[in-house]
């Protein structure tokens, strides 16, 4: 029987028995949730939504009935703990994503057969907030006028190599600490040293960049060196220059002061791929955060749009 069949015969049966509990309702509406997702983000919304649920219960709401546009402001905003136990107030970006998988529990009780107004218990949508431009993705555009300025002239230099790491997601640390035997262009991939160790694929043009870089070394470099900076510079210093070369990339290719365009666009803009192919979660992996959130804002994801 398809899915879709038995949810609905789910929210009959919960409805002929007269029962509008949110404890009985709560397992069928994450289940009709979760169908609209990907997994992985099906994963992270029905953790949220078991948390809403248990939120609007300890306010004192026993069935739909009970629910208010009130309560459900409450979550949305609720504080939560970080990884030390300090409990601190939530980024607008959670708060959207919390409206927006609070709307998609609401609409699926909805058309099961609960008598709310989805609309009205989500309130107003939650806006971005104003008055500054964050890094964001490159257009292909872009992409391309920096790919073809990441070469100046003839001479092959670091920079190429610098770009072809950050497009990769690189942080200007990581490049700072990248190593010859991190690079196996043969398996197109990219082992990323630091808090945020990881290995990372290398496309087609990141791949072709490195290996052009080395064919143009007169001597092998050291593979017990760093490969992108001096050796004798600290890593705050190292990671500095990686930062002031990706800036003069910008700069070659016109985009410098181009609203949203920075260093970690590159890193971006490889992300926003991932994101389309394999999800948030890869996407964040990818970008070494531990965050699904600040990822999620960072490449202006919504789950309604591209979950």
């Amino acid at each position: 029987m398809p899915a879709s069949v038995q949810l609905a015969l789910a929210g009959w049966t919960l409805m002929l028995a007269g029962d509008y509990s949110l404890e009985a309702w709560e397992p069928v509406v994450l289940k009709a949730v979760g169908a609209r997702m990907r997994a992985r983000t099906a994963a992270k919304s029905t953790a949220e939504l078991r948390r809403m649920f248990a939120s609007l219960r300890a306010q004192g709401a026993e069935g739909w009935d009970d629910v208010t546009p009130e309560m459900a402001q409450r979550w949305f905003w609720a504080a939560r703990p970080d990884r030390g136990g300090r409990w601190k107030e939530v980024a607008i970006s959670t708060a959207r994503n919390r409206r927006c998988w609070g709307l998609a529990c609401f609409e699926e009780a909805a058309r099961l057969g609960a008598s709310i107004d989805p609309i009205e218990l989500a309130g107003e949508p939650i806006p971005r907030p104003t008055g500054f431009v964050s890094a964001r993705p490159l257009s292909p555009t872009e992409l391309q006028r920096i790919q073809v300025h990441a070469q100046t002239g003839l001479f092959v230099s670091r920079r190429l190599l610098i770009v072809a790491l950050s497009v990769a997601g690189a942080t200007a640390t990581e490049i700072a600490l990248a190593r010859l035997p991190d690079i196996d262009l043969d398996a197109c991939k990219v082992t990323l040293r630091g808090t945020a160790a990881r290995t990372n694929p290398l496309g087609a043009w990141a791949t072709g960049a490195i290996r052009k870089w080395l064919i143009n070394q007169s001597d092998p470099p050291d593979p017990n060196g760093p490969l992108c900076v001096s050796a004798d510079l600290s890593l705050d210093r190292a990671a500095h220059s990686v930062t002031v070369r990706l800036g003069s990339v910008l700069r070659d290719a016109g985009l410098k002061g181009t609203p949203g365009v920075t260093a970690r666009s590159l890193r971006l803009t490889t992300a926003r791929d991932i994101l389309k192919s394999d999800g948030l979660a890869e996407a964040a992996r990818f970008l070494g955060s531990s965050s699904l959130d600040s990822t999620a804002a960072a490449l202006g994801f919504d789950w309604r749009r591209d979950g």
